[in-house]
């Protein structure tokens, strides 16, 4: 076993999944969209998420993978990342891999 299932999870959900869940992803480049967060935060406390890409689910599948191979290479050497696939409907995803 490299790494136990219940710390992967953790691992996962801190780095990924509590950042985006229920958040409006937007890019910090889009002028109206930036304009949109503010009045968002503002009227309704939305929890938003700004990133640095256009936000496609091609492009967030990249940024998971990304995300994660950073945080394994720091702390758990002996796990490699391969493939990131994020699922968007149950027969519609985005795959991003190392091949």
């Amino acid at each position: 076993m490299v790494v136990d299932f219940k710390d992967l999870k953790e691992i996962v959900n801190n780095l990924i999944i509590y950042k985006t869940d229920h958040a409006f992803a937007y890019n910090i480049a889009d002028e109206q969209a930036c304009a949109i967060v503010k009045t968002m935060k503002e009227q309704i406390k939305q929890k938003c998420l700004p990133l640095t890409f256009r936000v496609t689910s091609e492009n967030l599948a990249k940024w998971i993978f990304v995300e994660l191979d950073n945080y394994f290479k720091e702390n758990v050497k002996e796990l490699k990342m391969v493939e990131v696939k994020l699922w968007e409907t149950p027969t519609s995803y985005s795959t991003y891999n190392l091949k």
